[in-house]
């Protein structure tokens, strides 16, 4: 796979992180933490690879084409996220384990979370999420009783609770709205293998028809820690009072992807294109949202 060497490169070339060893070794939780803002602001959340092909060529991604597609800056769904902010960690010396958990509105145990231990003491958890299409710029220490501190990050609130059975669950709100909603539920164990991982994140979004992940363009990144989204043909920009503004293209796809791409440079235009292309022109209920 990839060499220390090369990851460090990965860092210092794409996400403009310098001398990660010298900070390793005075503070891993401030390292950490620039590792996950930087994926999140440089490596998109994307399921365009995905969609540029008709469903029935379409497929989990193999460990090696994850790592190809984040190293690429083309991105990826939560698997390929996941699995290789997990795999690059851990070569640099964190001690981490994927899990999964399960998002509301989707199949059970479809979403992949990393948990990284000893982090700040010997018996500290951390999740680190880069991979939900949503901010989560923080290792979130998971030895709270009940409930995190509250997060505010890009348009929304978040914070964690735990009950008596070990249940962790993301709550997040607009900044705008004092009700919280459930995102997704964890557990911390077991660990999951990457095998686990692609056999049930597989199963129920990237081969199941109806997953929302087939249904159309889809892409968010956080440049300068603003969220920007694609959702099909509208694409949604954070201003300045942590808003959502949503800009509307009247069906011109080629005007909306001459926008999109100005946010969203390492995504491959003729992919995007093709995405737009298969979408428009299937219309069976598997691809309308």
């Amino acid at each position: 796979m990839l060499s220390r060497k090369e990851i460090i490169n990965f860092l210092e070339e794409k996400l403009n992180i310098k001398n990660f060893d010298g900070i390793f070794k005075e503070n891993k939780l401030q390292i950490l933490e620039e590792i996950i803002v930087a994926f999140q602001q440089n490596i998109p959340f994307s399921n365009i690879n995905h969609i540029s092909k008709r469903f029935e060529d379409r497929s989990t991604p193999t460990f090696e084409e994850s790592i190809e597609l984040v190293l690429s800056g083309k991105g990826g769904l939560c698997l390929t996220l996941c699995v290789v902010l997990h795999y690059i960690i851990t070569k640099l010396g964190f001690k981490a384990y994927t899990t999964l958990g399960t998002v509301v509105g989707s199949d059970p145990n479809t979403h992949a979370l990393c948990i990284v231990k000893h982090l700040t003491n010997e018996n500290s958890l951390h999740l680190v999420d880069c991979n939900f299409g949503f901010a989560s710029f923080h290792a979130i220490s998971l030895t709270f009783e009940k409930e995190s501190k509250t997060y505010e990050e890009c348009c929304f609130a978040y914070k964690y609770t735990k009950d008596k059975n070990g249940v962790f669950d993301r709550m997040f709100r607009k900044l705008s709205s004092t009700e919280w909603r459930l995102a997704y539920s964890f557990k911390v164990e077991p660990e999951e293998t990457y095998k686990s991982l692609e056999e049930s994140i597989g199963t129920g979004i990237y081969t199941k028809e109806l997953s929302v992940f087939n249904r159309g363009p889809r892409l968010v990144t956080f440049k300068n820690n603003k969220m920007v989204a694609l959702k099909h043909d509208v694409l949604l920009i954070e201003n300045e009072n942590n808003v959502l503004d949503a800009l509307k293209f009247d069906g011109n796809d080629k005007m909306l992807i001459d926008e999109a791409l100005k946010y969203f440079p390492t995504i491959n235009r003729e992919e995007l294109n093709l995405a737009f292309s298969i979408w428009r022109d299937v219309g069976s209920p598997g691809y309308i949202f």
